[in-house]
């Protein structure tokens, strides 16, 4: 086989990179946008939080939702399909866990 060469994964911006970038971008000094981002997760937050209602939607960008996974009781037995035994099922916790959707003008921005 010929030799291939591997490409380097594509890397992100670093914080810093990425407040300078909206800085220049904005004409806002640094510490502004920072302040200004700080506000905005702040807000996801409430928004996300039973007092907000658990949708937030970021205008023609993304929609944030946050789910409820309810906790799973132990104890059923099953047999495990690999080594033949009977078992026990483990109890899980109940989870939450945010999901994030393009909406449409911003992903056909990136096509």
């Amino acid at each position: 086989m010929a030799d291939k060469e591997k490409k380097p994964a594509p890397k992100s911006l670093t914080q810093n990179e990425f407040f300078t970038a909206l800085a220049e971008s904005t004409g806002k000094n640094k510490n502004e946008v920072k302040e200004f981002y700080e506000k905005m997760i702040d807000l996801i937050i409430h928004e996300l939080q039973k007092k907000g209602g658990g949708v937030l939607k970021l205008p023609n960008a993304f929609k944030i939702t946050m789910k409820k996974r309810p906790a799973v009781k132990g104890g059923e037995k099953y047999i495990n399909p690999f080594t033949k035994k009977e078992e026990l099922t483990k109890p899980k916790p109940a989870k939450k866990y945010i999901t994030v959707r393009v909406l449409k003008p911003l992903n056909s921005k990136l096509d």
